[in-house]
């Protein structure tokens, strides 16, 4: 009984493919509306950063480190690195 064949009419075939249509229409508008909006946001978001100046300061800096017990003195510097 399971794999018994039903007979629909054709008018309802035709009505449910009309739907369907209907359907994969919206879905399609959706689809290129979110990608108009990714882009729309990425570009925003490149207009944004660039309005900012990128400022790099390569002056030499001078620490002097007095250590007045035993052992290594390991200090963090101004540019990152570990000195020791």
């Amino acid at each position: 009984m399971a794999n018994e064949m039903v007979s629909i009419p054709y008018a309802v075939y035709e009505a449910q493919q009309e739907r369907n249509d209907r359907s994969n229409k919206r879905l399609w508008v959706l689809a290129i509306i979110l990608i108009i909006a990714l882009l729309a946001s990425n570009i925003g978001w490149l207009v944004y950063e660039s309005q900012f100046e990128t400022v790099v300061d390569e002056s030499d800096t001078v620490i002097s480190l007095d250590q007045e017990a035993t052992g290594d003195a390991y200090f963090v510097g101004r540019d990152g690195n570990i000195n020791g």
